[in-house]
């Protein structure tokens, strides 16, 4: 496998060698004109890349101020159903304690979700 693909690599390189002699023979402009072209065209793929690099930094301090903002927020609802759920626990652990039975039915969807009374299953 490793021979299969030096011989690849290989027949690449002449190829690469051959377009390059190809084009000079028929190039349309003298050396001189040619190389100020390619230098051009070099510098401008140069500005180009700069100009993209930083769109794509820009691009991507945007992003990642959208991922904090939406970490933050979904931070601030973990931290409400914390609270929520502290909150029906303490009011579950004062009805037993006070002799009302009382427990907590709960779903997957938020529309499902509520508090019913029930028939205490034990007494202290």
């Amino acid at each position: 496998m490793a021979e299969n693909g030096g011989s690849k690599f290989g027949y690449f390189l002449a190829g690469l060698g051959l377009g390059a002699v190809i084009a000079l023979l028929f190039a349309p402009r003298s050396g001189e004109e040619t190389r100020e072209y390619l230098r051009e065209r070099a510098e401008e793929g140069v500005d180009t890349l700069k100009r993209r690099a930083r769109e794509l930094k820009e691009r991507a301090g945007e992003l990642a101020e959208k991922g904090k903002e939406f970490a933050e927020r979904q931070r601030g609802s973990v931290e409400a159903k914390a609270d929520a759920a502290a909150a029906i626990e303490n009011m579950l652990l004062t009805a037993v304690e006070k002799g009302i039975g009382s427990c907590w039915i709960g779903s997957s969807s938020a529309m499902a979700r509520r508090s019913a009374s029930c028939a205490p299953t034990c007494r202290r």
